[in-house]
């Protein structure tokens, strides 16, 4: 039993399909008795999670029947199933709702997860978006992908990072180091709310780079 990279296009067809019937038709929908906790007040499962994930795990065991299925909420109810990932031929880990409590706020920022695991190691990945529609694809030896709605297929590219200079800074006793940007951090003398204005109300005791910073280094 193998994983053929060409069936990516099948588990994006089935994850979008899934999201429209069991996800998208309940979206902002939910009755309270439809949300209920797990562990915890910010730990939510609600019936789309649970309804995507059993029709995806169905699908999926119909396709491959030998294959492992992990899916969040039946690992949630059966915890001895993670620990066989590693021997397993071929599996699929499942999040059908990555993002519950924005779904369950009406909050349009959440997402179906897939991987695909071949003896522990993963070789797929996608992240599918069902309100717009377009998905993240990740397939070992190939990079990244996006395809958007229209089926259109994008190259992920991330921008190089230089290395970063080690800053030393001095606001008001409080030191910085290795701050994700150049701008000025300071400690506003009246407030005490940080700023990055660099006004005359504003207490800047040191700022200083530890080593130089090429004229030609993009951030």
């Amino acid at each position: 039993m193998t994983f053929d990279d060409k069936a990516i296009d099948w588990l994006i067809d089935l994850l979008a399909r899934t999201a429209d019937a069991e996800i998208m038709t309940r979206f902002r929908r939910l009755g309270s008795e439809d949300v209920r906790q797990k562990t915890s007040a910010t730990d939510l499962v609600t019936e789309a999670d649970v309804n995507a994930e059993r029709v995806i795990t169905a699908a999926l065991k119909q396709r491959y029947p030998d294959a492992l299925v992990v899916g969040e909420e039946a690992h949630a109810e059966d915890p001895s199933v993670l620990p066989q990932l590693g021997d397993a031929e071929l599996a699929f880990v499942i999040d059908p709702v990555d993002g519950t409590i924005n779904f369950a706020s009406g909050l349009p920022l959440f997402g179906v997860m897939l991987a695909v695991v071949v003896k522990g190691e993963t070789v797929a990945g996608i992240i599918y978006d069902p309100v717009g529609r377009d998905c993240l694809i990740g397939l070992r030896g190939a990079g990244s992908h996006l395809r958007r709605s229209d089926g259109t297929l994008e190259r992920c590219r991330w921008p190089r990072r230089p290395p970063s200079p080690t800053w030393s800074a001095r606001c008001r006793g409080a030191t910085w180091k290795s701050p994700s940007d150049r701008r000025w951090h300071a400690t506003t003398r009246n407030s005490g709310r940080h700023s990055t204005t660099g006004s005359r109300r504003t207490n800047i005791a040191c700022w200083r780079p530890a080593t130089p910073i090429s004229s030609s280094t993009t951030s």
